[in-house]
């Protein structure tokens, strides 16, 4: 298979994870740059991204894209089925992914370390929505993570009872983290990621240099083209900035 550039024709399996691999330069300099795992967003797959995938790749970047369980490859046909029926059942459903995708991320790690496509020193997250909540959860299971920007995402997953991000503020002791939220979210309350970044700043000294939250306050889950340009530009100027 060839890694160079994007090929949606083939799929490469990570363990048993289907997965998009990108790199604009050879793989060797790309997982010196760094590497970043991707995850799409509900109902959507790791081919739905696909120039939010390239800026990160044009920017000298490992882009490594899973399909979330039981979506694309991997789909449940169940899926629109459940989904279809409303909360409770749809939220239920939509923890459950974001559980079972977040706990394959270490042997994910572990896979792409066997591989030599990952630089210890240089791991990160990101991704959009659904996304979003998994790069919260991928942080609390795993201290390898030490760059991250969620997306439309939240920290709080109350159902995961003690697992949830927002209680185990501890596990963010190292990270650099970026959240991104749009102010007139109908899915995602944006107050969710900024009430956990306030605690954050009470939380570690060294808040400014590790943290920032941003609002889009006239954006709604479908983002406006301008905000949505600005998002995924700082995306990118996050890591560069904290994987030099």
């Amino acid at each position: 298979m060839n890694l160079t550039g994007i090929r949606t024709d083939n799929t490469l399996l990570l363990g048993r994870v289907p997965a998009l691999v990108c790199h604009s330069q050879t793989l060797q300099a790309s997982v010196r740059k760094g590497t970043i795992l991707f995850y799409h967003g509900l109902g959507a797959s790791k081919e739905v991204h696909l120039a939010e995938i390239r800026q990160l790749a044009a920017a000298g970047y490992l882009v490594v894209v899973p399909d979330a369980v039981g979506h694309g490859q991997r789909k449940d046909p169940k899926l629109d089925q459940l989904m279809a029926l409303g909360h409770p059942t749809r939220t239920s459903l939509f923890l459950n992914i974001i559980r079972e995708t977040a706990m394959e991320l270490p042997s994910l790690l572990d896979e792409l370390l066997s591989k030599e496509w990952i630089h210890r020193e240089r791991i990160g997250i990101t991704g959009i929505s659904m996304g979003g909540h998994i790069c919260f959860l991928a942080i609390v299971l795993d201290p390898r993570i030490q760059v991250a920007v969620s997306i439309l995402g939240s920290p709080v997953l109350k159902p995961l009872a003690a697992a949830s991000p927002h209680r185990n503020l501890e596990r963010f002791s190292s990270v650099r983290l970026l959240s991104q939220n749009a102010g007139r979210d109908e899915i995602v309350p944006a107050a969710e990621a900024e009430q956990f970044h306030a605690r954050l700043q009470r939380a570690y000294a060294d808040h400014a240099q590790r943290f920032e939250y941003l609002n889009y306050p006239n954006s709604g889950h479908l983002m406006a083209v301008d905000d949505w340009i600005q998002c995924t530009d700082r995306m990118v100027t996050w890591f560069d900035r904290h994987m030099p």
